[in-house]
């Protein structure tokens, strides 16, 4: 997904009842916001605490070969900076093709495939704040490291 000449890092996921945008995207490429006609509090994106969500933005993106627009909630995203769940699903006719991994949607009389692209070699599922944190709490710490195959071996280490 490119929006303004930068790539940006998304997930379609039907298990999401909203689409998301990271604030800190919002901010970096200086996208226009408007006022959430219904504001709402979420709380699976911080847990222990509630998060208001008040502003929207409309994202123009590119996918080659098509140009699209959605609209999508503002909110702090640290596995992704787009998040397409079902509204985006909904109103695209959107269909999961599980072989190969694609997503099939319609825009006007056309249907385009997205294809899945293999994400970066390493995912950041919580920052280093956010471990130091639990580690503290706990007292307990699991590290996981998978590799592709043919590289090494995978390596799974657990500290106290």
């Amino acid at each position: 997904m490119w929006v303004k000449g930068s790539p940006l890092q998304f997930i379609v996921d039907s298990g999401s009842q909203k689409n998301l945008i990271s604030v800190e995207v919002v901010k970096r490429l200086g996208l226009p916001t408007t006022a959430h006609p219904q504001p709402y509090t979420i709380g699976w994106l911080h847990q222990g605490r509630d998060l208001r969500v008040s502003q929207q933005c409309r994202l123009p993106y590119n996918i080659k070969p098509f140009t699209d627009e959605v609209l999508c909630d503002i909110a702090p995203l640290e596995v992704c900076d787009v998040l397409l769940g079902q509204p985006y699903l909904w109103k695209r006719h959107a269909v999961y093709e599980s072989r190969p991994r694609a997503v099939i949607v319609t825009l006007g009389n056309k249907l385009y495939r997205i294809p899945e692209v293999a994400p970066p070699t390493a995912i950041s599922l919580i920052t280093a704040k956010q471990c130091s944190k639990l580690i503290s709490k706990t007292g307990k710490f699991v590290f996981l490291m998978i590799r592709p195959q043919g590289k090494k071996k995978l390596v799974a280490t657990t500290s106290r």
